[in-house]
């Protein structure tokens, strides 16, 4: 039986306990080193699971917000459910269903959440398509926005960051947490497989 590929392997993200104050959960990769801004990319597979079997605030994520089923763009597979969250050793799987990928790219919607607290709720970052306008009418690739820590000049926060929730903010994806960032702080998930 032949292994699976880097690009077709999982990837494995660790969610901390929890807390009632932003940024109400904090990320790690499979080697335990902390992500600062999970971005998704909808052409991957996730598989979600407790750092330290935290057996605190029940994690979730659906495409409609806290305790809503998820539509059918995402699919999610696994322990917990949408009203209540993973908790200890609990893990699922996200997926994308590979026809509603570019649609998601482009206006999709990602919230994690407490099951047991609405309040604790925000947005991941998505990767979104190529092109996009930006706020001075411009266009700017999804790469020039978030591979800026390698250029010398880097988008403004307006142009890198929406506050919405609808993902109609500027620039190439949006992340409603963040209303001040560095882009150089956003780190894609995947960036950590070897």
């Amino acid at each position: 039986m032949q292994a699976r590929s880097a690009k077709k392997k999982p990837i494995e993200i660790l969610v901390d306990a929890g807390s009632l104050e932003k940024p109400f959960y904090t990320f790690q990769n499979s080697q335990g080193k902390s992500i600062k801004s999970l971005k998704i990319n909808p052409k991957k597979t996730y598989i979600f699971s407790r750092a330290d079997e935290a057996s605190t605030h029940p994690f979730y994520i659906s495409d409609r917000g806290v305790n809503q089923k998820s539509t059918g763009a995402i699919k999610i597979k696994g322990d917990g459910k949408y009203d209540s969250g993973i908790t200890g050793d609990e893990s699922f799987q996200l997926s994308f269903k590979k026809k509603q990928r570019s649609k998601f790219m482009q206006s999709g919607e990602l919230f994690f959440y407490c099951s047991s607290h609405p309040a604790m709720v925000d947005e991941f970052l998505i990767k979104r398509g190529s092109k996009t306008s930006t706020a001075s009418g411009s266009t700017t690739s999804t790469a020039d926005a978030v591979e800026a820590e390698d250029s010398a000049s880097e988008p403004s926060s307006s142009e890198s960051y929406g506050s919405s929730y609808g993902g109609s903010g500027y620039g190439s994806y949006s992340y409603r947490s963040i209303q001040d960032g560095d882009v150089s702080d956003i780190v894609p998930a995947d960036s950590f497989l070897s």
